[in-house]
């Protein structure tokens, strides 16, 4: 293990065990499923760190470098949208809604449009492109282990909106796909 996969997995992995401290202890709410997917996908990250830049102009590496810019396309506009549009609402500390999660308001412009989770598409679109970057059975593994946990942690928060916002979430949940426009 390299110094920087080291550096990575110290700073990050206690990033996301603070972010995700008091969800640890819920499995039914959807930050327990998120910090799994967050720390499965930190290790494709770090995994495939000694081979990031390698041959940069292959197919596999433009496809790989694609899905990682398209995944910050998503989260920022997905929080400039949420800052912009979604308001306030103080929610339940069990949900484990981070902050900046806690709109007032369903926010459909914009990506929201036509994905419900851009943020967790994001964490998909960088677990996959990661994975791009060493794609070894292991890691398949591990990218289907986050897509699973990515998509329970989207139905739970689903369950979430539909509690705060009822019968509008689901006629927004029948009018847009989970994760990638038109098809997931």
């Amino acid at each position: 293990m390299s110094a920087l996969q080291i550096v990575l997995i110290g700073i990050l992995g206690p990033v996301i065990l603070l972010v995700s401290r008091r969800s640890l202890a819920r499995p039914r709410s959807h930050g327990f499923w998120r910090f799994w997917a967050f720390a499965l996908t930190l290790y494709l990250i770090v995994s495939a760190i000694p081979v990031w830049f390698a041959n940069p102009g292959s197919l596999r590496q433009v496809v790989s470098f694609a899905l990682l810019g398209l995944s910050l396309v998503y989260v920022i506009g997905a929080v400039w949208l949420l800052r912009r549009h979604g308001g306030r609402m103080k929610r339940s500390e069990t949900s484990g809604t981070l902050r900046f999660e806690q709109t007032g308001r369903i926010v459909s412009q914009g990506l929201y449009r036509y994905i419900r989770h851009p943020m967790y598409g994001s964490l998909l679109l960088l677990a996959w492109g990661s994975w791009l970057k060493l794609p070894t059975v292991w890691g398949t593994a591990i990218g289907v282990l986050t897509t699973l946990a990515l998509v329970v942690t989207a139905r739970i928060d689903e369950r979430e909106c539909r509690e705060v916002f009822g019968e509008e979430y689901t006629a927004y949940m029948q009018r847009t796909r989970l994760f990638v426009p038109f098809l997931f």
